[in-house]
């Protein structure tokens, strides 16, 4: 209490709150076989089933496996602050009052998910056949962690995938959101004339707003 600018308050708040949430998926994943692939058995390898698309290299589809991938997590943390403070008091009119008010917040959010890198399916998916029967990238000269995709099999349907093909096509990506907000608000009320079912008021009032958001993806 000022006691002066109309018997005036001063008034003022602060809400901070930290949110931690995480949550597993369980995951499906289509497998893109490629046209003419040593991956697929020779019934299915000159097939078309997809034109080419983001993960084939540009070589037309020749089977797609809907497999079974398992849980995946993920998890996000946001930190969120709020801040204002004002003065209300008594305007130059009889009955009227005026509240003015600036505030600010603050919210800054992290979110990790295990993703699958497409970049990273289509380079496994492009293989070679090496002389033992195994599998080798095609590009592995450029990309040397290249792990090539298993074949086409039952088992692989089912969700039995080699680990170290899912650990090079699974990777955790972590992203951040920034958001910012400044308000400054004015207000003033007061009766205009009384009617008999009780006074007219009229309230006036300004306000300014920015906001502002930066979302930053892996």
């Amino acid at each position: 209490d000022l006691e002066a600018l109309g018997n005036a308050q001063i008034y003022a708040e602060i809400l901070g709150s930290r949110r931690k949430s995480s949550a597993i998926l369980y995951r499906q994943l289509s497998i893109d076989y490629l046209k003419g692939s040593p991956l697929l058995p020779e019934v299915f390898r000159n097939g078309t089933f997809l034109a080419a698309n983001n993960v084939s290299s540009g070589v037309p589809v020749a089977a797609r496996a809907f497999v079974g991938f398992g849980n995946t997590d993920s998890k996000q943390e946001v930190d969120y602050i709020r801040a204002g403070a004002g003065i209300r008091g008594d305007f130059a009119l009889p009955g009227w009052r005026y509240d003015v008010y600036a505030g600010k917040s603050w919210t800054d959010g992290t979110y990790e998910i295990e993703s699958f890198l497409i970049d990273r399916m289509a380079n496994s998916m492009l293989v070679t056949q090496n002389p033992d029967g195994s599998f080798r990238c095609t590009n592995s000269a450029t990309f040397a962690n290249c792990v090539a995709a298993p074949a086409l099999s039952a088992s692989v349907i089912g969700g039995n995938l080699p680990q170290a093909w899912r650990d090079y096509i699974l990777q955790n990506t972590i992203g951040t959101t920034k958001f910012r907000e400044t308000t400054l608000a004015a207000t003033i009320d007061g009766p205009l004339f009384t009617l008999p079912g009780g006074d007219v008021q009229l309230v006036l009032g300004a306000e300014y707003r920015k906001q502002k958001i930066d979302d930053t993806p892996d």
